[in-house]
């Protein structure tokens, strides 16, 4: 057993989703940062042995993670260097995916960043609002999406939606069920809950020799990956549909 503080790991926990005594060593460092992974040996949840990243950490200003373009990720390495890589064209999967989901209801995508999925959601949606900390993604949507309501937290919502979506969120957060409640308490009685997160148990992690992709895959600000329709299974939300990485939840009281 070993000493883990990553509050996400102890959230876990805490939910009998993870255990303190099954938790193994899995790999010496993240892309950015000194922090082992740890895996849960019965489930496959990975984790970070601790959690560093300050509260405000994506409200604040940082070094843009995307080119001008849009279409190169930069990442900062731990040993200072910058890496630009193509971004994959996720939005328009999780769009043709989740279609009809979306079709004619009121939507509000957490963590939307630059709204790649909120833009293709606006054309079927009957309304669309984007919840996205990081300020320079503000910058591009007032100028490309100047007809998405952008605001930075979950506070700054006053109504109430038919669908909620996280793509690939919930993995960054140390307090994901606080988000996810509140989260709920905006959802439409019936309303649907869409969340697509890393699986924990990706091929090419769990299952084949291959260091330089979890140097690569593993990063500070990203202290979990698990399996969505354990995590979402409170008492009053039923998951309707899975994907591989995806889960709907529905709010059934």
């Amino acid at each position: 057993m070993t000493d883990i503080s990553n509050p996400a790991f102890l959230e876990l926990a805490a939910l009998g989703i993870a255990d303190a005594t099954r938790m193994e060593f899995f790999h010496p460092h993240t892309r950015d940062k000194s922090i082992p992974v740890y895996r849960d040996a019965g489930t496959g949840l990975l984790v970070l042995e601790r959690h560093e990243l300050p509260d405000d950490y994506y409200a604040s200003e940082k070094p843009p993670d995307r080119d001008a373009t849009r279409q190169l990720s930069i990442t900062e390495l731990a040993s200072g260097e910058r890496l630009m890589t193509r971004t994959l064209d996720d939005q328009q999967r999780r769009f043709e995916l989740f279609q009809d989901v979306i079709k004619g209801r009121s939507v509000c995508d957490f963590g939307a960043g630059f709204g790649g999925f909120v833009a293709l959601a606006a054309t079927v949606a009957d309304r669309c609002v984007a919840v996205e900390p990081r300020p320079h993604c503000h910058e591009y949507a007032r100028e490309a999406l100047p007809d998405i309501r952008y605001v930075g937290d979950i506070s700054g919502l006053d109504e109430s939606f038919d669908v909620i979506t996280l793509f690939h969120v919930l993995e960054h957060l140390p307090d994901a069920l606080a988000k996810l409640k509140a989260l709920r308490s905006h959802l439409n009685d019936g309303g649907r809950l869409v969340v697509e997160v890393p699986h924990a148990r990706d091929f090419l992690i769990q299952s084949v020799d291959l260091p330089e992709f979890r140097d690569f895959t593993f990063w500070r600000s990203c202290i979990r990956a698990t399996h969505s329709r354990r995590f979402l299974a409170p008492r009053d939300i039923a998951i309707s549909r899975s994907a591989t990485s995806s889960a709907t939840a529905s709010r059934t009281t």
